[in-house]
C-alpha cells in the first residue's frame, strides 16, 4: 500500500488537501494531509521554523506502516518535504513538487513565500 503525505504551503493547512485525500483513499491509498506547526492560524511560538516542520514530517513518516511513502509538497511545503526525505531516505519512494519552485542547495525557504510581507 502507498501512503501519501500531503504538505500544504504557507498560511494554509491540511484542509486544502481534503478533496485530494478523499480521491486517494477511494483508490485504496492512505492519505495524510498535514498542517505544519504554526501554520493555518495555529500559534507558532518562538523558535518554530523549517527544522520544526521537518520534524513534524519525520514523526509522521516514522508512524506509517505503508510499504511506500510519497511526500507531496505545495509551495513552502516542499522545503520540509525535502528535509524529511533526507532524514528518511529508505522510507520515501517519491517526492512530488506541486506549484513550487525547486530550491537550490543553500537557498532559504523564505524565497518560496509569494508575499514579501510574509517573509
Amino acid at each position: 500500500m502507498t501512503a501519501f503525505v500531503l504538505v500544504a504551503g504557507s498560511f494554509t493547512g491540511g484542509w486544502v488537501w481534503e478533496e485530494t485525500a478523499a480521491r486517494l483513499r477511494r483508490t485504496g491509498a492512505e492519505a495524510h494531509p498535514v498542517t505544519l506547526t504554526g501554520m493555518d492560524g495555529r500559534r507558532a511560538g518562538a523558535g518554530i521554523g523549517l527544522e520544526t516542520h521537518v520534524g513534524d514530517l519525520v514523526r509522521l513518516i516514522d508512524g506509517l506502516t505503508a510499504a511506500e511513502v510519497v511526500l507531496v509538497g505545495h509551495g513552502y511545503g516542499l522545503h520540509p518535504v525535502l528535509g524529511a526525505a533526507d532524514r528518511r531516505p529508505g522510507r520515501v519512494a517519491r517526492i512530488v513538487a506541486l506549484d513550487t519552485l525547486l530550491p537550490q542547495d543553500g537557498e532559504p525557504a523564505a524565497r518560496s513565500v509569494p508575499d514579501p510581507g510574509g517573509r
